[in-house]
């Protein structure tokens, strides 16, 4: 049974009980805690508040993040491929030549998005906890005002 840490955001199945076993606090959720997972997408209207105090704020910092995705390119010398392939099974290096010459590559993808942050909070880091297989959002924790006027 999949639950959401409140303190690291991370998705964990609990060990002992009601332990996290990334951060290895309780998975009990606190009255006190000022952050909550939220999923922002590029289209995903923002309320003029700082995302990391809740403050109100018409200043926005940019969240840039690279994925990397490994696609498949078709090579036309196909009697090669077949060759390697067959090598392969008696040679795993073999492994990585077949993967080099047969067009798999590794594509990097940028994605920009925009999210109110104060001058106070600039200095801070926004952590990125997932995104999701589409590239077109991302899951960050905010404050849980941000969080308020957002599903608003």
């Amino acid at each position: 049974m999949l639950k959401d840490c409140p303190h690291c955001f991370a998705r964990v199945i609990p060990m002992n009980g009601c332990q996290c076993p990334n951060c290895n606090k309780d998975l009990s959720p606190s009255a006190e805690q000022n952050f909550v997972p939220v999923w922002i997408g590029y289209t995903t209207i923002m309320p003029p508040k700082c995302h990391r105090c809740g403050m109100s704020t018409t200043r926005t910092d940019k969240i840039i993040g690279w994925t990397r995705d490994t696609v498949y390119v078709e090579n036309e010398d196909s009697d090669f491929r077949i060759a390697l392939f067959f090598l392969s099974l008696i040679f795993l290096p073999f492994v990585i030549l077949m993967n080099r010459f047969t067009g798999h590559k590794n594509v990097d993808s940028k994605y920009v998005i925009q999210i109110p942050t104060c001058d106070l909070c600039r200095a801070k880091d926004t952590e990125i906890i997932e995104h999701n297989n589409a590239r077109t959002a991302i899951k960050i924790a905010v404050h849980r005002e941000f969080a308020k006027s957002l599903r608003s």
